[in-house]
């Protein structure tokens, strides 16, 4: 019974809803998968500026350029807000 009981008072110390090794991994998977959205949408901009797609618009590879590293960073401000806590509640323990 006590290894529960502590580990929900940790999860409630760090105001995580979920188990943050876990919030981890989506984090994780997010990055992933957006760097490589983002290497597709940088090489569909090579071939537009290249000539290979004569007429087509850049502004669309651009924004979802754009979209891809927002979502990188959000992620990663949600991992270092994570681990913020886990290394300040290891330090106060």
């Amino acid at each position: 019974m006590e290894p529960e009981t502590y580990e929900r008072s940790i999860r409630r110390m760090l105001a995580t809803g979920s188990d943050p090794f876990r919030n981890g991994t989506d984090c994780c998977c997010t990055v992933h998968t957006s760097a490589g959205r983002y290497k597709q949408a940088l090489n569909e901009a090579r071939a537009v500026i290249d000539g290979w797609y004569p007429g087509a618009d850049i502004a669309e590879a651009l924004g979802e350029m754009e979209e891809c590293c927002r979502s990188i960073l959000a992620a990663g401000y949600r991992m270092a807000e994570t681990t913020a806590k886990i290394y300040v509640l290891a330090v106060a323990l």
